[in-house]
């Protein structure tokens, strides 16, 4: 099984233990027979990120990882192009509150959840005068510039460090930009 099958089955054990617990949670009948298939994904799960890490090839981490880089750089290069005195709008135009920041968390996701092969250029993004709802240019490009430092840690990429990665940038980003 190569890296990629690999990452693709625990996402697929990831998915069936969420379900099992959803289950458990919910006062299933079969509670007890549902708490101990879940153990046993939970031990699959265990042996699968293991793999990840100790596969000697790992050609589609490395390349996640080189894609991620290019995408947080893409964020920096599109809001670098605001004019003065604009702000990154928060809804990027739409009705959903932080549609900016969902956006950005489905782009790095994507990278860690199958083969990546391009990053999405975000050359629509929309900028605002009205300080309601904004983002500072300066503090967005910041913050991009602080993950990429982060990134940049990651001395040996493997899917699991680069889903912590992704599980992290996340939380940073909402801890700096939405939980304020």
């Amino acid at each position: 099984m190569d890296e990629l099958e690999l990452l693709l089955n625990l996402i697929q054990l990831e998915k069936k233990s969420r379900y099992l617990q959803y289950k458990i949670d919910s006062n299933d009948p079969e509670k007890d027979a549902l708490i101990q298939k879940n153990i046993e994904v939970a031990s699959e799960i265990n042996e699968y990120e293991v793999q990840l890490t100790n596969i000697p090839e790992k050609p589609f981490s490395t390349e996640a990882y080189a894609t991620m880089t290019r995408q947080l750089e893409a964020y920096v290069e599109e809001i670098q192009k605001a004019q003065v005195g604009l702000s990154l709008d928060r809804d990027q135009g739409t009705i959903f509150k932080n549609e900016l920041f969902a956006g950005i968390i489905r782009d790095i996701n994507y990278l860690t959840t199958d083969r990546a092969y391009i990053i999405h250029r975000p050359s629509f993004l929309k900028f605002t005068r009205v300080p309601e709802g904004a983002i500072d240019v300066d503090q967005m490009i910041d913050f991009f510039n602080s993950e990429l430092e982060a990134l940049s840690q990651i001395d040996t990429p493997d899917y699991n460090k680069l889903r912590q990665f992704e599980r992290d940038f996340g939380s940073r980003m909402i801890d700096r930009f939405i939980s304020v």
